[in-house]
C-alpha cells in the first residue's frame, strides 16, 4: 500500500482505538427532539448509564436521521473495513509469492526442456549431405533385389 494509504489506516486505528468502545446505538429524535448516539452500559458522570457520543439535532431532514446512523455505524464499520484491508493485503502478498513461485517453477522446466533438447540433439547422427554417401544398399534374404527388378524378372 502506498504511504497515504498506510496514514489514514493508522489514523482510522488510532481514532478507533481512542474512541468509547463500541457498540454505539442511536435513540430519540422525534419532531423537535434531539437524536443520542450513545454507548450502552458506559457511565457517563451526569450518571445516565450510557456514555453521550453526539447529538443531533433537527431531525426533520431525512439526511440527519442518516447522520445519526452513519455516526452510531462508524466504529464497526471502520474496525470492519480495517480488518478487510489486513485480509486483502495477505491475500494479494500470497497471491504474489504464489506467482513468483509459478515463473520460478515455469523457467526451470523451460531451462530442462532446453538443456532435454541439446542432449537429443547432440545424440542424434548428423544428417546427410551431399558431401555424405548414402549407406550402400544391403539386400533382404528372401526379396528381390534391385537389379532383378530392374530386368522385369520375379526371382
Amino acid at each position: 500500500m502506498g504511504d497515504r494509504t498506510n496514514e489514514l489506516f493508522t489514523e482510522a486505528r488510532r481514532l478507533l482505538d481512542a474512541a468509547t468502545p463500541g457498540p454505539w446505538a442511536s435513540t430519540g429524535g422525534g419532531f423537535a427532539q434531539p437524536a443520542i448516539v450513545y454507548a450502552p452500559g458506559y457511565e457517563v458522570i451526569e450518571g445516565e448509564g450510557a456514555a453521550r457520543i453526539a447529538m443531533c439535532e433537527f431531525l426533520d431532514a431525512p439526511e440527519r436521521r442518516a447522520d445519526v446512523e452513519l455516526i452510531a455505524a462508524a466504529p464497526r464499520l471502520i474496525a470492519a473495513l480495517l480488518e478487510r484491508a489486513v485480509t486483502a493485503e495477505a491475500d494479494r502478498d500470497e497471491a504474489e509469492r504464489r506467482e513468483r513461485t509459478a515463473v520460478n517453477l515455469a523457467n526451470y522446466h523451460r531451462g530442462v526442456a532446453r538443456e532435454a533438447g541439446r542432449r537429443a540433439d547432440a545424440a542424434r547422427p548428423p544428417a546427410p549431405t551431399e558431401s555424405t554417401p548414402d549407406p550402400p544398399y544391403q539386400p533382404v534374404a528372401g526379396r528381390p533385389t534391385m537389379d532383378l527388378l530392374d530386368r522385369g524378372t520375379d526371382r
